[in-house]
C-alpha cells in the first residue's frame, strides 16, 4: 500500500503485517526534535486541515491499519 504524503506520514506495508500512517498529527512545521524537548505545530486550524492532516485522511481512506502519534504539542 502506498500513500503520497507531504513531509509526515508513510505507510508500511508487508504480508501479515499491520499497517501505520505516523507521527500523528506531522512533524512538517516543527523546530524542536521531539526526543530532545516538546516540539510545537504553531499552525492554525486551517492549516492542519490543509497540509498536516492530509496524509493522515489519505492513509484512513486506503485502509491503514492504525495511526501512530507523536509527542508534540499541537496550538491551533
Amino acid at each position: 500500500m502506498r500513500v503520497s504524503a507531504p513531509r509526515s506520514s508513510v505507510v508500511h506495508a508487508n504480508n501479515g503485517v499491520m499497517t501505520t500512517a505516523k507521527h500523528f498529527p506531522g512533524h512538517g512545521d516543527t523546530a524542536t526534535d521531539s526526543h530532545i524537548g516538546l516540539a510545537v505545530i504553531p499552525s492554525d486550524r486551517q492549516r492542519l486541515d490543509e497540509v498536516e492532516l492530509v496524509p493522515f485522511r489519505r492513509a484512513i481512506e486506503a485502509g491503514v491499519d492504525s495511526i501512530m502519534t507523536a509527542h508534540i504539542a499541537v496550538h491551533g
